[in-house]
C-alpha cells in the first residue's frame, strides 16, 4: 500500500517585488503583486507567511490579505478571495502563517491597509509549496 505524504518546497517565493511594493503602503491603501506561475510546480497548496512591520507612531489596525485567481494567466477574477487578517500592534512587526489550499494554475496577492498608517519598511509575503509524494 502506498503511502502518500506532503511535501515541502523548500525554496521562499515572492511575488516579485513584493516587500518593496509594501514598504511605505500607505493606510487605505491597496497593492497587487505580479501574476505567479503554478502551472510548472502545480503546487497543491502553499504556506503563506505574512510579515507586517508597522510604522513608526502606529497604534492599531488591520492588513488584510487576498488572492487573485486565473485559468489562464490573462483574466484574473474580479472578486478576490479573502485569506486572512493581520492585527498591527503598536510600532512592532506582526508575522502570521497561513495554509492556502486548492491553488489555481495562476493566481495574484491583493492586500489592503488598514492599519491606519503607513507600512514601515521590511514588510513582505512569502510563500512556500506545499505537493503530495508516494513516499
Amino acid at each position: 500500500m502506498a503511502t502518500i505524504k506532503q511535501v515541502y518546497d523548500a525554496t521562499a517565493n515572492t511575488a516579485g517585488s513584493w516587500s518593496t511594493l509594501l514598504d511605505g503602503l500607505t493606510s487605505g491603501s491597496v497593492s497587487t503583486s505580479g501574476a505567479e506561475d503554478n502551472s510548472t510546480n502545480k503546487f497543491l497548496a502553499m504556506d503563506l507567511e505574512i510579515k507586517v512591520v508597522a510604522g513608526a507612531g502606529h497604534t492599531s489596525g488591520t492588513f488584510d490579505v487576498y488572492l487573485v485567481r486565473s485559468a489562464d494567466n490573462s483574466d484574473f477574477s474580479s472578486d478576490p478571495l479573502f485569506l486572512t487578517s493581520v492585527i498591527l500592534a503598536a510600532s512592532t512587526t506582526s508575522t502570521k502563517v497561513i495554509r492556502v489550499e486548492q491553488l489555481p494554475k495562476y493566481f495574484k496577492f491583493y492586500v489592503d491597509n488598514n492599519s491606519n498608517d503607513a507600512l514601515g519598511t521590511g514588510s513582505a509575503l512569502v510563500y512556500y509549496g506545499v505537493d503530495l509524494s508516494n513516499a
